[in-house]
C-alpha cells in the first residue's frame, strides 16, 4: 500500500494509507472499523464517527519501523530493547485521535477553525513502548 507521511517533530510516522481519511473510502467492515475505534482506540462513538478514518488507518498500517510481531503475539522493538502486548499502531492512531478530538474540542468550544501548524502539539509516549 502507498501510504501517506504525518510529521510529528523532526521523525516521520507513516500514518495514512492513501485514498483513506476524511472523505476517503475503505475497504475494511464498518463494523470492524467501529468496534476497533471504540474498544482498542478509546473512540466515544457515535460522537465521534468524523474520526473513524483514524481507526481505519490504525488498522490498515504496517508495523512502525523497528517493530516486529513475536510468535507469542505479542511486540518487540530490539533497537528500543522494549516488548508490548498490545499492537503499535494502536497506540499510535490513540495519541492522533486524541489530538485530533482536542483540536475539535477546542474549535467547538471558541466557534473557530484552526490550521494545523496553528495548535501547540501534544507529544505523548507511552513509556512502554516509546510510541
Amino acid at each position: 500500500a502507498d501510504f501517506m507521511s504525518v510529521a510529528s517533530g523532526g521523525a516521520s510516522t507513516r500514518v495514512l494509507p492513501n485514498g483513506a481519511g476524511p472523505g476517503g473510502l475503505s475497504t475494511l467492515d464498518h463494523k470492524v472499523v467501529y468496534e476497533h475505534g471504540r474498544a482498542d482506540l478509546g473512540m466515544s462513538l457515535p460522537y465521534d464517527s468524523s474520526l473513524l478514518w483514524i481507526a481505519d488507518s490504525s488498522l490498515q498500517m504496517p508495523l512502525p519501523d523497528g517493530w516486529q510481531e513475536d510468535g507469542d503475539g505479542g511486540f518487540s522493538n530490539p533497537q528500543l530493547g522494549v516488548r508490548c502486548e498490545e499492537r503499535p499502531q494502536n497506540v499510535v492512531c490513540r495519541n492522533l485521535y486524541r489530538e485530533m478530538k482536542r483540536k475539535a474540542d477546542m474549535e467547538a468550544s471558541l466557534g473557530t477553525l484552526f490550521a494545523e501548524e496553528a495548535l501547540p502539539r501534544l507529544l505523548v509516549l507511552d513509556p512502554s513502548t516509546q510510541l
